[in-house]
Parts: structure tokens; sequence; C-alpha cells
């Protein structure tokens, strides 16, 4: 008997209780219909459409320094200008495919002034690539008080545009958590990218708080148009250059993880964001103790980030050591990472982490990037909302919500809730890890950095070490892998008996550290 015959609509009206054979029938069709709308999806898991480049191990390190260490900054540049050029093709990726953002509870679907602020942007885009193509002629063939004048126009212009796109500095989220769990421990930053107006940034923040319910504080780095904001890039990454929006994430910070009340301090970061934070880490390093920088956690997306520090460190050896030993081994056990969590997002086909995240990961092994770094294959997009946060981390990803019930009655089956990217089989980039341990090869020797072994343990070589980082993400899921997943809807990391429970084969168990 099918569920929607006659005669069960008229026992449920009727309130009549069915034979208990029928019952059976129905929740067993029930049951298999959840169980063959799984299996359709499972093929897509194992296909594997997020690749996985693990962190780098403490060896590799130790032993590589980040790219500004080892050449010329006009080298830099020069490298910089060459990988933007060949990746341009991608360009068009950077705002397809146009996605509907879904209302999120608290939020309006669209903040006043936007569509203005996207047509003062293509304007300023217009404006400064005709600024740049005519000056080298206008030198050439115009009188020099001309040019001067044409030129004064031109930048005054796109000056005023601009100065309508900035805001202030640090922009608050606006959404009523009532009634949600507070975590008064925390502090939570969002480091917006190129291009972004302060009613984006805004809106961006009250997307971020209601999703992981937590009020977050945005650090607005301030556009200067799409080609202004581009050369700015250029210079961060080859001079190192820390410009207003680095020194007020660096203050900000700063404060907050020298704050004793503040036990976590969690850092977004979108695009240009990822260069500013990177470089305001840097300075940190120099002036701050590895123990406050320790409250940090740190999830970009798209990065354009050419270099991510993240030292060793570690507690002080009981005893001190006789200055006769020849060994001379370190005063350090068991050493770590300052920061135990940097997670990097991107989609494989964005022009940005092409030129940025992908590009210093994949193809420059002696060069340090720290932090793991998920890869959506085929997937494009540069948009934080509409590409990032909402494809990989939507609300309905929830551990409150990772089943859903079919209809009303009590006694029907439930089915996993599953996301397209979360519950992906990861493929590790092994290639990525075999040559990193490679380029720390000296002649046929394996190099290995001055490690205690511990008690009843031994040295292990760097291709131990990096096959243990890919055997991290073997067989696992983005869920059980990712820490920042774990926040959506109010979650947290209190404990283990809130790990992530990777429900696909079976797994439960989660790695988060790096």
């Amino acid at each position: 008997m099918s569920e929607n015959s006659p005669s069960t609509d008229v026992a449920r009206k009727e309130g009549r209780r069915d034979a208990p054979g029928v019952s059976l029938v129905l929740q067993s069709t029930e049951t298999c219909k959840c169980y063959i709308i799984l299996i359709l999806k499972i093929p897509s898991i194992i296909m594997g459409r997020v690749a996985f480049i693990p962190s780098q191990t403490l060896d590799e390190a130790a032993a590589i320094s980040d790219r500004s260490a080892l050449h010329s900054p006009f080298r830099l540049f020069l490298i910089d200008l060459q990988i933007l050029c060949k990746n341009l093709k991608y360009l068009p990726n950077t705002i397809l495919p146009f996605r509907q953002l879904p209302p999120l509870p608290g939020v309006e679907d669209e903040q006043p002034g936007s569509w203005l602020d996207v047509v003062s942007t293509v304007i300023l885009a217009l404006l400064q690539w005709f600024l740049l193509l005519v000056t080298i002629p206008a030198i050439l063939f115009l009188r020099g008080w001309m040019t001067i004048v044409c030129g004064t126009a031109v930048c005054t212009l796109v000056y005023l545009i601009q100065q309508r796109m900035w805001g202030p500095l640090i922009i608050e989220s606006r959404v009523d958590l009532t009634g949600y769990k507070q975590h008064p421990t925390e502090k939570w930053f969002f480091i917006n990218g190129i291009g972004t107006s302060r009613t984006l940034v805004q809106h961006t923040c009250n997307r971020l708080a209601a999703t992981f319910k937590r009020p977050i504080t945005g650090v607005h780095n301030r556009s200067y148009g799409i080609v202004g904001d581009i050369l700015e890039c250029l210079i961060q990454r080859c001079l190192s250059y820390n410009t207003t929006d680095v020194r007020v994430a660096y203050e900000c910070l700063k404060q907050h993880i020298l704050d004793p009340n503040i036990e976590k301090v969690v850092v977004l970061a979108h695009s240009q964001g990822g260069i500013v934070i990177s470089l305001a880490l840097d300075r940190m390093y120099a002036e701050l103790p590895s123990r406050a920088i320790s409250k940090l956690e740190i999830y970009t997306f798209g990065s354009a980030a050419a270099h991510f520090n993240n030292p060793l460190c570690s507690p002080a050896a009981s005893g001190t050591l006789s200055p006769s030993r020849r060994d001379l081994r370190p005063l350090l056990l068991q050493p770590t990472t300052v920061i135990q969590t940097i997670e990097h997002y991107c989609n494989e086909l964005d022009l940005v982490p092409r030129w940025g995240v992908l590009y210093n990961t994949r193809h420059c092994p002696g060069h340090r990037y720290a932090g793991r770094v998920f890869i959506y294959k085929g997937a494009s997009g540069h948009l934080f909302n509409e590409h990032y946060l909402d494809s990989m981390f939507p609300l309905s990803s929830a551990r409150a919500t990772l089943t859903i019930q079919e209809e009303a009655t009590d006694d029907s089956p439930t089915m996993p809730l599953m996301n397209k990217f979360l519950d992906q089989m990861v493929d590790v980039d092994t290639a990525t890890a075999q040559r990193r341990a490679r380029s720390l090869s000296v002649g046929n020797k394996d190099l290995i950095i001055s490690r205690v072994p511990s008690r009843y343990g031994r040295r292990m070589s760097v291709q131990d070490d990096s096959q243990n980082a890919v055997c991290e993400g073997s067989g696992r899921t983005v869920r059980q892998l990712s820490k920042l997943w774990m926040y959506v809807g109010s979650g947290g990391d209190d404990g283990a008996e809130e790990a992530p429970s990777g429900w696909v084969f079976g797994r439960s168990s989660s790695v988060w550290n790096n």
C-alpha cells in the first residue's frame, strides 16, 4: 500500500492507527528513500572534489624562509607580475557564477546603497585603467602643464568616488544574538579584501555574526579601486610595507591578545585581507610574547598573501646543560608552532588564490607558508559571501542541524543533511608534500633539524614527517579536518565531547591542529 493511498489518508484524518503491517511497510519505504538519496550522493564524496595540502612539517618550517628573505623586492615584483599575467584568463571567474544569497535571521537581504557601491567600483576601475593607458602618451605628446592639469582632474575624480566608499576603520556587526550561547572569552575579527566598500563590510560582518552567532569586528581595508588595490597588493607583497589597514589590524589584535580576559582571538581574512594579517603577524612575532600570540586562530578565504609565517616554540627543558656537552642540544623539547590553527580555503579557478596561496604552496616548496589548505576543485568565484562563506560554511551545516525530519510524524526516519563542500572526502596533495621534503635534501642525505627525541621515541627524518602529514588527511572529509566548521551556529571546541562527528563511513575522529 502506498503512502498517499486514499485509505491511508482517511485513516490519518480520522486518527485511527494503521495495521502493524501497513505501518512497517510505510516506515520501510521512507527509510529506503533516505538511503537511496544517500547512496546517490556518495559517489561525489568518493571522487574527492576537495584537495588538501597538509601543513608544513616542523623540520620544513624551521629550515625554510619566506620569500622576502630570499629575493630582492625588484625580483619579487617581476615574479608577481608574471604570475598575475599568466592567470589573467581566470579574471571572469572572480565574479562568476552569479549567486543569490539565502536570507539569514537578523540580516537584511540588501544593504542600502549597495548597488551604488557596485557602480562606483566599476567607474573607478574604468577611470584608473584610462589613467594608466593615457599616462605615457600624455607625457610624450602633451605640454607639461596640460598633462598636469588632466592628471590632477582624473585623480581628483577618483579620490571623490573613493571617499564615498570609505567609512570608519572599525565596523561592528549589527545582529541581535539574544538567546544564543554567549562566548565572553572570544573575540572575532574580519578583514576584507579588494574593492570592498563600508556598506559591504557591514553586510559581511552581519552575515558572519548570523552564521557563527558571535559578534564580529570588521577591520575595514579601504579600497582605492580595483587597479589601485592590485598595486597596493604588489607593494605589500614585495616590500612588506605596513599600510594603514595593517597597522590598524595590528593594534586591534594586540589589544585583545594581551587582554587576560580573552582566551581566543579568531581572525577571518578574505583576499587582500590575507596579506594584511600575514604582515600584522610578522610584526607580532617580533614584538609580542608567543604565549599571547598563541591565542590566535587564523582562517583565510581566497588569500592573496605570498607568505605566512608561524615560528616554532616550545616549553623550556627542565634542568640546564653542561658547557662541556659536545652535542649542545637545544633547551627546547617537543617543538610546536606558535599559532596552533591556521586554515586556508580557496576555489581552484579563482584568480586571486592562484596568484597567492595556491602558487606559493604548490609551486614554491622552498618558501614558508604555514597552515593547511583546502582547495575546492573546479569551483570559481572570489566574492566572500556568495562564493566562500555561503558555499563552504552555510548556517545549515551547524551541528545542531545535521539531521532533518522528513515529515511531521514522530517515527519517521532522519537523513543526514549533507554539504557539497564539508562532506567531500579530501584528496591529499601528496605531490606537494613530497616536493617540500625533497627541497630539504642536501645531497642524498635527509636534512634533520635539531629536534630532541622524546624519552621513548626516536629522531624522525623529513620524509617520515612528510608521510605523517599526508596520512593526517587520508580518508577524511573536510568536516573532520576543518576546525572553523565547528563554530557554525554558536558551536565551539570546548571539549572532546563536542568534537565533530564525521558520519560518513562511520568515522568519528577529528584532527584540528596544524
